[in-house]
């Protein structure tokens, strides 16, 4: 077969896709899903702020040298949790986070059952050297910004790799 430089085949891994929910842990911060294949975090870190992590490997790596604050550093937020055989539902003074069972898609919902965050039918999953989420956008949607970037200020149906690596005092 020959082969032009520059333009040598590849073969992309097919993505593997986080498994349903097994059972849940609870804590003060978090609800940890473990899943058949992998694991899901959702910490709760504001009546109307959660931060989502996925693992493969149903280990988490310490955030001690993010520029965040970790989980545990958070105020404590009330939430309640209830299980259902469909879904399970996370529920703050702002917000309602629910998580389906058989494949763990997040939607989230604010006070009045409107939805504002809503994953695809392939929720998250990863291959060698990446790992994705695919939500769902309206029609009518738009991506403006990400900071420093060049190109056009409307960043629909742009893939885009979202890191932080500044140093606190830049």
């Amino acid at each position: 077969m020959p082969q032009y430089f520059g333009k040598l085949q590849t073969t992309e891994q097919p993505w593997s896709i986080i498994g349903s929910i097994q059972s849940i842990d609870k804590t003060d911060h978090t609800i940890h899903f473990n899943c058949t294949n992998s694991s899901l975090k959702i910490s709760i870190l504001a009546p109307n702020l959660i931060r989502v992590r996925m693992s493969p490997t149903g280990e988490f790596k310490d955030r001690s040298h993010s520029v965040t604050l970790p989980d545990e550093e958070w105020q404590i937020v009330p939430f309640e949790v209830r299980e259902t055989a469909e879904k399970i539902e996370i529920e703050t003074a702002q917000i309602t986070i629910s998580v389906k069972r058989d494949r763990p898609a997040i939607e989230c919902f604010d006070k009045s059952g409107k939805p504002f965050a809503s994953d695809c039918d392939r929720p998250m999953g990863w291959r060698t050297g990446a790992t994705a989420a695919w939500k769902r956008i309206e029609t009518d949607e738009h991506f403006y910004g990400f900071g420093q970037r060049t190109g056009f200020l409307d960043k629909l149906s742009e893939v885009k790799t979202n890191w932080t690596i500044d140093s606190l005092d830049y």
